[in-house]
C-alpha cells in the first residue's frame, strides 16, 4: 500500500499563503505611488513584504519564490521569467553557496571542524574563562572574514560553533547557543570592514569624501578609519558577551566548570591529520585569494569564486585511504552537493535579488530616500549629522540593501562635511568608518543582507528571538558607535 502524504497545516499556513500572494500581486496596484517612487518599486516593495509574510506564517521559501519571480516580471523588474530565474538561480552568492558548503562539509566528515573546536577548547588560555572563550571565538571569525567572503566564512564558523556546543552539551535552544549564532552572524558582517586601509579597493565611498574635500588640504585617513573601525567593533563584541552573561543571564556553566583538557580524547582531537591540513590549504587559498587587487587584471577576471571551483575541482581528482584501507575519493564532489539546503541557497539568491532591486535606479526608492536624508541632514550641524548617519543607517539596513545604504549615506554626507571638515569639527575619517560598519549591521529580516537567510535558518533562530533579545543588542550596537564617535572626535 503507497503511503500517503497527510497535510498537518492549519490555518495560519493557509492565511499566509493568501495574504502573501496577495501582497506580492496586488500592492502595486494598490498603493499609489509617490514622489520618485515607480510602479516598478512598489512591485518590488509588495514583493518584499509579500516574501516576508510567507517566511512567517509557512516557514517555506520555494513556492514564495517561485510567486516573486513572476510578481518581479510582471511588475515590470525582470524582462521575462528566463532573467528572473537568471537572476535569482544565477546569483553568485547562491554559487558559492553551493561550493562552499560543499567543501565545508566534506571538512567536517573528516572531521576539521571538531579538530578546531577542540584546539580552542583545549588551549590553556580558554580554561574555565568562558566568557573570555566567547568574545575570542567571536573575533577570530571578525578578522578572519577579511579574508575571503561572508557566506564562505560563516559556512566554516557555523559547524565549529555546533561541535564546541556539543563539546561543552549546550542544547541549540539555549540562550548561549542563540546568542553566539547572532555574535557570529554580526562578527562576520561587521568585520568585514576591516580591510579598508589593506585593501583600499574596497572603500570604494571614499571616493565621495575626498572628491568632495578635493583642494581644501583635507583627506580621508584610512588608517584612523580602519583603527575606529576595529575598536568600535571589537569594543561592542566584548559587552555583548558580558550582556550575554550579566543581563540575558545565559548559562556559562557548562563551559566555566569543565577543564576541556581532561575530557575523553578531546586533546587527541585536536590534532590535525594529513587529509584536514590538505582541505584547511584549499579552503585557505580561495580565502587569501580575496586579497588579490583589481589591479591584477588576469588574476581578477578569475575571480575569487573560479579558485573556488577550481579548487574544488582539485580535490575531487584526489585520494585517500579511509579507515579500512580502501582508496577513496578525497572529495566526492557530487556526494557533497547532493548536502546544500536548497531552501537557504534559494533565499540567498531570492534576498539578494530583492535587495538589489529596492536600491536600484529603476524603483526610484533610492531617489526618494536620497531626497528624504538631503532634507534631514543639510540643515543639522556636525554632531546631528553623524547621530543621524549612526542611527539611521544603523535602523534602514535591516530592510535595505546594505552596500545602497551606505553609498547614499556617504554621497550625501561627504559635501556637507566639507565646512565642518575644514572648520575642525568633523573628521571624515571617522564618519565614514561608521557609516562603513553600520551599513552592515542589519539581521532583523532576511532581506537584510545577502548572507542574513544563513542566520534566520539556523536551529534556534525564531523571530521572537530576533525582534526581542536580537533588537536590544542591536540598539547596544549603535549606542556603543556613538559613543565611540563622540570620543574620538573630541581627541
Amino acid at each position: 500500500m503507497n503511503a500517503k502524504a497527510i497535510d498537518n497545516r492549519g490555518a495560519k499556513f493557509y492565511i499566509g499563503v493568501v495574504l502573501s500572494l496577495a501582497i506580492m500581486f496586488l500592492f502595486d496596484k494598490i498603493v499609489p505611488t509617490w514622489a520618485t517612487v515607480t510602479p516598478v518599486g512598489l512591485c518590488c516593495i509588495g514583493v518584499f513584504l509579500g516574501v516576508i509574510v510567507a517566511v512567517i506564517f509557512t516557514g517555506q521559501v520555494l513556492w514564495p519564490t517561485m510567486a516573486a519571480m513572476v510578481a518581479l516580471t510582471l511588475g515590470g523588474y525582470f524582462p521575462g521569467i528566463g532573467a528572473a530565474i537568471s537572476g535569482i538561480f544565477g546569483h553568485s552568492l547562491v554559487y558559492s553557496f553551493f561550493l562552499v558548503t560543499a567543501l565545508i562539509t566534506a571538512m567536517n566528515d573528516l572531521g576539521a571542524g571538531e579538530a578546531i573546536a577542540s584546539i580552542l577548547l583545549t588551549r590553556k588560555f580558554f580554561q574555565k574563562k568562558p566568557v573570555l572563550l566567547s568574545f575570542c571565538f567571536l573575533m577570530i571569525f571578525a578578522i578572519a572574514v577579511n579574508f575571503m567572503n561572508t557566506v564562505g566564512t560563516m559556512l566554516l564558523a557555523f559547524p565549529i560553533l555546533d561541535s564546541i556546543l556539543d563539546y561543552a552539551g549546550i542544547n541549540r535552544k539555549e540562550k548561549y547557543a542563540k546568542f553566539m549564532n547572532l555574535g557570529i552572524f554580526l562578527a562576520i558582517s561587521l568585520g568585514f570592514t576591516f580591510r579598508g586601509a589593506v585593501m583600499p579597493d574596497f572603500l570604494v565611498r571614499v571616493g565621495f569624501f575626498n572628491t568632495a574635500l578635493e583642494g581644501t588640504g583635507f583627506s580621508v585617513n584610512l588608517g584612523l578609519y580602519t583603527i575606529f573601525g576595529i575598536l568600535a567593533v571589537t569594543v561592542f563584541f566584548a559587552l555583548y558577551v558580558l550582556a550575554m552573561k550579566f543581563l540575558f543571564k545565559c548559562d556559562f556553566g557548562k563551559l566555566s566548570d569543565t577543564d576541556f583538557r581532561n575530557v575523553g580524547n578531546l586533546k587527541e582531537k585536536a590534532k590535525l591529520n594529513k587529509y584536514q591540513v590538505i582541505f584547511i590549504c584549499g579552503f585557505l587559498a580561495f580565502a587569501l585569494f580575496g586579497l588579490v587587487p583589481k589591479s591584477a587584471a588576469t588574476l581578477s577576471k578569475i575571480g575569487q569564486y573560479g579558485v573556488l571551483g577550481l579548487i574544488c575541482m582539485v580535490l575531487s581528482f584526489l585520494k585517500r585511504r579511509d579507515e579500512d584501507g580502501n582508496l577513496v575519493k578525497l572529495f566526492d564532489f557530487q556526494k557533497y552537493l547532493k548536502t546544500v539546503n536548497w531552501d537557504i541557497a534559494m533565499s540567498l539568491g531570492l534576498f539578494s535579488v530583492i535587495g538589489t532591486a529596492i536600491g536600484s535606479d529603476v524603483c526610484g526608492i533610492k531617489e526618494w530616500l536620497t531626497a528624504a536624508v538631503t532634507s534631514v541632514l543639510s540643515n543639522n550641524g556636525s554632531s546631528a549629522i553623524a547621530v543621524i548617519c549612526i542611527v539611521g543607517i544603523s535602523l534602514i539596513t535591516h530592510v535595505f540593501n546594505n552596500n545602497a545604504t551606505a553609498t547614499i549615506f556617504a554621497s550625501l554626507a561627504a559635501p556637507l562635511s566639507v565646512s565642518y571638515v575644514t572648520a575642525g569639527t568633523m573628521n571624515p575619517a571617522l564618519l565614514l568608518s561608521a557609516i562603513a560598519i553600520c551599513s552592515q549591521s542589519g539581521f532583523l529580516t532576511m532581506a537584510a543582507s545577502g548572507t542574513a537567510p544563513l542566520l534566520h535558518t539556523r536551529e534556534g533562530i525564531d523571530s521572537k528571538f530576533i525582534w526581542s533579545c536580537g533588537l536590544v543588542m542591536d540598539l547596544l550596537f549603535i549606542a556603543v558607535v556613538l559613543v565611540m564617535y563622540f570620543l574620538f572626535a573630541a581627541l
